[in-house]
């Protein structure tokens, strides 16, 4: 009887393995690959410092899953300057680009010393390549002192870039109303 269990456990375990082994693995470019799902707002009031943060959420597919950067990633090349002392471009993987509509049309918004890039986590925790497919939410928070236009509709433009210094393509939200008071 006891035969018989570990028999049946063992065509089990087999069977699964079988069925596991026919599914492919999904192939995508080792470029990463973004696409828009969609934008929301938290407004955080406060008598000295109100803000939005603006939550963008990012489909994203990457053939060899070097995503993300670990707080310890600040050697070259994901150094925060460059040998020159300019920024370097690579200290993040997540960029934004603000744009606020003014009489119908969307102009960039530049924040002088200031910048809403940033860094998203390792996603790939095991370090083995293989292809990863989800989702990155991010806030981007935008604080009424640096920001002071009011109902001011906007939108951001992103891109990611892998451990490999692969930049993905550009997305561009959907507009959204902030610093409503």
């Amino acid at each position: 009887m006891k035969k018989l269990g570990i028999c049946l456990l063992l065509f089990c375990v087999g069977l699964f393995a079988f069925f596991q082994a026919c599914v492919p693995r999904p192939t995508f470019p080792f470029v990463p690959n973004i696409k828009f799902e969609s934008i929301s707002k938290v407004t955080i009031r406060s008598a000295t410092d109100p803000k939005d943060s603006i939550i963008v959420a990012i489909r994203f597919e990457d053939g060899n899953g070097d995503l993300g950067l670990g707080p310890t990633d600040t050697l070259p090349p994901y150094q925060t300057l460059n040998a020159d002392r300019t920024p370097n471009e690579f200290f993040f993987n997540y960029y934004v680009r603000m744009f606020r509509k003014n009489r119908g049309r969307y102009e960039e918004v530049v924040f002088t010393g200031l910048t809403l890039n940033g860094r998203f986590p390792l996603l790939n925790t095991s370090r083995q390549n293989r292809p990863l497919q989800g989702v990155i939410r991010r806030g981007i928070e935008i604080r009424t002192a640096a920001y002071p236009f009011v109902n001011d509709t906007v939108r951001f433009e992103i891109q990611i870039a892998d451990r490999a210094l692969n930049k993905s393509n550009i997305i561009r939200t959907d507009s959204i109303v902030i610093n409503t008071r």
